[in-house]
């Protein structure tokens, strides 16, 4: 058997072990390292803009539990607080409810709504730090696979890939624009309460 024969077929067998394996390896990566990704993805949005962002801002709240945000952007009209979420399973559910069903391919379940969670952190963060509520916008990340079903606002549920969209929708709402100045000092203010660097 020549050589560039059998060279050939084993080349072929690569390819096709590959390709059968890359979808299933690439998933099991994107699922460990979401938040990573996702946050890549917020940190070229606000270098792009030149928004101030933290990540994994950590606050101690007022009942001494700690408050993780994984994202907090500074845009022009709004401060953005992202909440990350990653399912491979499909999504059931409406802005206002509690829980949303995960249809899997074998079981069902339900997780808690991210984008009350979201809200709830914007909650948490507005009393911490003494801003108002209406600065910010609550935003639950989702990775680009999942399948979203039925739900009611694409403006607070948002597929990673429209990011940027859904932050463009914001910053053209017809509201004065942030203080850029006070913000400034409430970026440096919040830095330096943000425990992330201190918890062991």
């Amino acid at each position: 058997m020549p050589v560039l024969f059998v060279v050939l077929i084993v080349l072929l067998g690569i390819a096709i072990v590959s390709t059968i394996a890359f979808p299933y390896l690439y998933r099991i990566v994107y699922r460990k390292h979401y938040r990573e990704i996702y946050g890549r993805k917020v940190y070229r949005l606000a270098m792009r803009k030149d928004y101030y962002l933290i990540n994994l801002l950590t606050l101690k709240s007022h009942d001494d539990t700690m408050l993780v945000i994984d994202h907090l952007m500074f845009g022009n009209k709004f401060i953005y607080v992202f909440y990350d979420f990653y399912s491979e399973a499909d999504l059931y559910g409406k802005s206002s409810d509690n829980s949303f069903l995960l249809k899997g391919k074998k079981k069902n379940s339900y997780t808690d709504n991210p984008v009350l969670l979201a809200r709830q952190q914007l909650k948490e963060l507005s009393s911490i730090i003494n801003l108002d509520e209406s600065l910010f916008v609550p935003i639950a990340l989702v990775n680009d696979s999942c399948n979203i079903i039925n739900y009611d606002d694409n403006h607070s549920l948002v597929y990673v890939r429209k990011l940027k969209e859904v932050v463009n929708f914001y910053e053209s709402k017809n509201v004065d624009p942030l203080n850029q100045e006070q913000m400034m000092y409430a970026v440096h203010d919040i830095s330096c309460i943000n425990l992330r660097d201190r918890i062991k």
